[in-house]
């Protein structure tokens, strides 16, 4: 969604306060645990090797608190 980290730093602003009008909350992470909202970083090409090593921001700041990235996603949906 986004092509850089200033961009993503932007957005999430964005995004943020989009949510709060829509009375919509991101699940953030405080104090050191893990958020509910998780974010991902899909490179480019994606190679399963080299994409474990990539050096990826344990947690994104955001406007109350951070978001968790991950590595993969489960899907839980139909």
């Amino acid at each position: 969604m986004f092509t850089s980290k200033e961009d993503r730093h932007k957005g999430e602003r964005v995004l943020y306060k989009q949510f709060r009008e829509l009375g919509l909350q991101e699940h953030t992470g405080r104090d050191g645990g893990k958020s509910k909202t998780e974010a991902m970083y899909i490179p480019p090409r994606l190679r399963t090797k080299a994409y474990e090593t990539i050096k990826i921001d344990p947690k994104l700041e955001v406007v109350d608190g951070y978001i968790t990235m991950a590595r993969s996603f489960r899907y839980l949906g139909s």
